[in-house]
């Protein structure tokens, strides 16, 4: 498996994972009933930590597909050089340390 393909699945992991913190901080504020309920609230019953933690999926979610489309159509094109490498890496930041200390 390539470095391009490795990322994107451990992205795709990760997108998996995000969805329990906003799920918790629900069911932590609200109770176990309606966390698994229809949430009529919405984001207003989570408290702030799970409001960032929603939004960070979400915005996983709004940029997974874009990721995979260029990773698998460099993967059929055969194309996997360190230049990919550094792309898919920088799209998969999300695994190492923040690239600035303000994040």
């Amino acid at each position: 498996m390539t470095t391009e393909l490795g990322m994107l699945v451990l992205t795709a992991l990760l997108s998996i994972l995000l969805a329990f913190p906003p799920l918790i901080a629900v069911i932590s504020t609200q109770g176990f009933r309606y966390g698994l309920g229809n949430r009529e609230l919405g984001s207003e019953a989570l408290p702030e930590w799970g409001k960032r933690a929603e939004r960070a999926h979400l915005n996983l979610l709004a940029n997974l597909p874009a990721f995979a489309v260029v990773v698998l159509v460099a993967g059929l094109a055969g194309v996997s050089n360190e230049v990919t490498e550094i792309g898919a890496q920088g799209v998969g930041e999300t695994w190492g340390p923040s690239p600035s200390p303000n994040w």
